[in-house]
Order: structure tokens, then C-alpha cells, then sequence
């Protein structure tokens, strides 16, 4: 049992962390302003020197601090708080949550496990911890995009369980902000999809799906959930796997005719495509090999394709905007600046105008 002390109270409601010298070494107690009256509650625990003693130590005195907070809440303001729980496995949690997620998920479970063997509870995911992840990430040399991916995918997940009332803030808030650097976007001309389009393939389905994002923006994500009941008369209305928006996507003759025939059940889906994406991308690149076209696409190249398209044929920014689905306008600017230094390139292969000096033979 923790021991406590009552005296009257000579400072504004709080919980305060303390230590208090003694012969076994720095003793925590919890210093408490509760209304009028200062509650000290002295804690079994010590701070002795010893780095993981010290550690747990101070890890089990911060969770006492967090409940005590949440008592001290609950009595002033009448309204029941909820109970974190700190000692929950977050490796397990993440888990659970990857099973729904695509590959970037999975990488990241894989690296977690690696660099986290034992148990990682809640209370152990500090804003050291993340970081130290991240020097464990960069020190396998790999991408700078990647590392950003495998810990934006600890961020959702933590915040994740902000929502579920598991611990009280993200620490992320307090880790060193997590840097990307901007890729390049392969995209296709439309020269380049007459090229595909005349070009045979020895998967069908992959080459009607490719085409048919390349002129509606869909990701890989929505052309596998795309089902008939989705496809109306006006266009596509969809639910953005990725962002949970809402998005209307009027269709051109070109991509109603790839969708092909309705069949009678609506809820069919509308392409039947490899279970990974890694295989329908290796399908695309076999694909545009065949078809002549040097680059490296992916199933994300038809969506670059689709936004390159429509600023080069001059269709407002904003409209562009709305058909990707993208919340920040700035995404969409990334492509209007493709096309411009398009057109600066298109312009400074023009021949010289100036003519070379000829003298006169005589």
C-alpha cells in the first residue's frame, strides 16, 4: 500500500510527480492539489540507478499518476472518465489491426516484431521508443518514403487507440515529425495508351481494370471493392477505401465501354483481379514491355495518368481535385506542375531561330 498524507491545499488542482530523497533512493510520491485540501501520496517505488529497474519504476508511476488524474476529474467534474489500458500488448493490438490492411501493414508488423521481441505494453510506447524505431527502421538503409509509411502506420494505430479509449493521447505528439520526400510520379501519355490499349496481354481482366483507372483516378484498393450495384447511369458513386469519402465519378463512353455488360446481380464485382498487387503489377510491367513503353508502371501510375490527362487537356484544378478524392488542394497542384514542366520541355525543343553567318565565295 502507498502511503498518503492530507494537508491543506495552497495551489491550483493538479498532480504532480515528485521524489523524495531517502536511504534507499529517490522515493516518488504523487504530489495532489485537490480542491482544499494537498494529498502527497507516497508510491513503492524508487528511482536507485539502475536504468531498467528505474524505467519500470518510472513507467508504473506514471500510469498511478494517469489514474489518479482521471479520479480527481471524475469528482469535479461529475462525469465518468474512462480507464486506460496501459498494459495492454501493443504489438498484439497491431496485430488485429494489420489482418484489414494492405502490405505497407504487414511490413511494418514485420519490423515491429523484429525490433520489439518481448512484450511491448502501452505504457512502454513513448516518444523515445518511436524514435528509436525510427533509427532502428533507418539503419536497415531503407527508403526515406518507406520509413514515413511503416510509421505512419504506428500513428494510425495509435490513434486508433486514442478512440478506443485505450491511452490517453498519441505519443506521437511529441516524437520528432516524421520527414518524406516527394517521388516522382510516372505517368502515361496518350500516346502511350493507344500504345496499351492495341497491345495484347495474357491477362485480360488486368488490362481492362488498368485502362479503365487510367480514365476514372480509381486506386487498386476501389477497382477490387468496385461492384455493379456502384455503377449508375450518370457515372461510378463510391466509398474511397482509403480516406472514407464519398466520391462521384461521371464516366466517358471509352470506360463505359471497358466496364462491359451488366450482368443481372448487382452486387457482382466488376473485376476479377490478382489477390496481391505486387502480381498485378508485375502483369502491368510484362504488359507495357510488350506494348514498347520504357517505364515503370504500377497500378498507381492509371491514377497519375487520369490527373495529367485532365490538367493537360485544361479542365479546372479544383474539378480535378474532386475527381481524385483529395482533401488538400496542394496534392492536386503536383500535377498541375507535371504538366507545366511538360510544356517548358515541349517548348525548349523548338529549333534555333538563328541562322549561321554565310560568307560569300567568290
Amino acid at each position: 500500500m502507498s502511503k498518503i498524507l492530507r494537508t491543506r491545499a495552497t495551489r491550483a488542482p493538479g498532480i504532480i510527480l515528485r521524489k523524495q530523497r531517502n536511504k534507499r533512493g529517490d522515493h516518488l510520491f504523487l504530489d495532489m492539489h485537490d480542491g482544499a485540501v494537498r494529498v502527497r501520496e507516497f508510491l513503492k517505488l524508487y528511482i536507485t540507478g539502475d536504468k531498467e529497474s528505474d524505467r519500470e519504476a518510472m513507467l508504473m508511476a506514471e500510469q498511478i499518476r494517469a489514474k489518479r488524474f482521471q479520479e480527481m476529474q471524475a469528482r469535479h467534474s461529475g462525469v465518468k472518465m474512462p480507464v486506460f489500458d496501459l498494459s495492454r500488448d501493443f504489438v498484439a493490438f497491431y496485430r488485429d489491426m494489420s489482418e484489414s490492411k494492405g502490405k505497407p501493414w504487414k511490413n511494418t508488423l514485420s519490423h515491429l516484431e523484429r525490433f520489439q521481441p518481448r512484450q511491448l505494453r502501452f505504457a512502454d510506447v513513448s516518444a523515445e521508443w518511436i524514435n528509436a524505431f525510427r533509427e532502428y527502421l533507418d539503419g536497415l538503409k531503407l527508403a526515406p518514403n518507406s520509413v514515413g509509411t511503416y510509421l505512419a502506420t504506428l500513428k494510425t494505430a495509435l490513434n486508433s487507440a486514442v478512440r478506443k479509449q485505450l491511452i490517453p493521447q498519441n505519443p506521437f505528439v511529441f516524437a520528432d515529425p516524421v520527414q518524406r520526400k516527394r517521388t516522382q510520379r510516372v505517368y502515361l501519355t496518350i500516346e502511350e495508351l493507344h500504345l496499351l490499349s492495341a497491345t495484347d496481354t495474357d491477362h485480360p481482366e488486368v488490362k481492362r481494370a488498368f485502362l479503365t483507372a487510367c480514365l476514372t483516378g480509381l486506386r487498386i484498393s476501389d477497382l477490387r471493392a468496385l461492384t455493379w450495384a456502384q455503377v449508375k447511369a450518370d457515372g461510378l458513386h463510391i466509398i474511397q477505401k482509403k480516406t472514407r469519402d464519398y466520391t462521384y465519378v461521371p464516366l466517358a463512353a471509352e470506360a463505359l465501354t471497358l466496364l462491359g455488360e451488366r450482368p443481372a446481380k448487382k452486387s457482382s464485382i466488376v473485376f476479377t483481379l490478382p489477390p496481391l498487387d505486387d502480381l498485378y503489377n508485375r502483369y502491368l510491367l510484362k504488359w507495357a514491355k510488350r506494348a514498347g513503353i520504357d517505364k515503370h508502371i504500377t497500378s498507381h501510375t492509371a491514377r497519375h495518368t487520369f490527373a495529367t490527362l485532365l490538367i493537360t487537356q485544361g479542365n479546372d484544378l479544383y474539378a480535378v481535385q474532386h475527381l481524385l478524392g483529395h482533401r488538400d488542394i496542394r496534392v492536386t497542384q503536383i500535377y498541375a506542375k507535371l504538366v507545366d514542366e511538360r510544356k517548358r520541355k515541349a517548348v525548349m525543343s523548338l529549333p534555333s531561330l538563328h541562322q549561321p553567318n554565310v560568307t560569300n565565295q567568290r
